[in-house]
């Protein structure tokens, strides 16, 4: 299955997939004893190579760990969140990335941002009432151009395209707008694009509006993916009443690496 991104949580994701191929290199022979450890660092690096693994409970237990022994280390915080978002616990990793802020990291801002807005239409909460409909007079902010070095997504930006197509498969899409904006994308459930670490999206628009922000467009198609334990829930759905509504779902076993 191929995807295409949309940016929202990409830095995040991006600085932990990274964190992952440092994390690997290291295979303890009794991982358990390990996860007993009393370094902070040791623990992590840990926590990257199980989840390379899929051992996710695992890869969590380290961090609980860790946090055990620094409960102000902001960054622990913030990986901890980042692995929670790789799993799509949204709800979960946004009190982490919380406190990361907190405790003074300054770049998680944007990803408790973006956290709120993804859980608003999961969830249900501080959207448009039923029947409102967006107003829009143009389309802006449109990448023109996509392209990827060396694991990160490089922009080309213009300023207004006008009667623009629906991108699709292969091309790339920005969520970040001026109010007003409205974004459409094509894909399918085969080909569909990135939305957010296990969430993806195709044959809808993403807008920006100057009431209600950023969100889903109703009739949008998604399909999320939540890991619980040693299982992987995929749901898949489209929105209605601004709401991420679940059609089907199914369980699936992760199998280790």
């Amino acid at each position: 299955m191929r995807a295409v991104g949309i940016m929202i949580l990409g830095v995040i994701l991006l600085g932990f997939a990274l964190s992952l191929e440092m994390g690997c290199s290291k295979n303890p022979k009794d991982e358990n004893e390990a996860i007993q450890a009393k370094d902070v660092d040791e623990l992590h690096t840990l926590a990257m190579g199980l989840a390379e693994k899929q051992e996710y409970s695992k890869a969590l237990r380290c961090y609980d760990r860790a946090l055990e022994l620094e409960p102000d280390n902001a960054s622990i915080h913030s990986y901890k969140g980042g692995l929670l978002m790789v799993m799509g616990r949204y709800r979960e990793a946004l009190p982490l990335m919380q406190r990361a802020v907190v405790l003074g990291r300054e770049q998680d801002k944007r990803h408790v941002t973006s956290l709120k807005r993804i859980l608003r239409q999961i969830e249900g909460e501080y959207l448009p009432p039923k029947g409102w409909l967006p107003e829009y007079e143009d389309y802006l902010n449109i990448l023109e151009d996509f392209r990827q070095e060396q694991g990160w997504l490089v922009y080309s930006m213009v300023d207004r395209i006008e009667d623009l197509p629906k991108p699709g498969p292969g091309q790339a899409i920005s969520s970040i707008g001026a109010p007003g904006t409205k974004i459409g994308f094509g894909g399918s459930e085969e080909e569909p694009i990135l939305f957010s670490a296990n969430y993806y999206v195709w044959d809808g628009a993403w807008i920006n509006d100057p009431k209600y922000g950023l969100l889903l467009t109703n009739g949008t198609k998604f399909k999320r993916e939540v890991i619980e334990g040693e299982k992987r829930v995929v749901y898949i759905g489209d929105v209605r009443d601004w709401k991420l509504q679940p059609l089907r779902s199914r369980r699936e076993t992760l199998a280790p690496k």
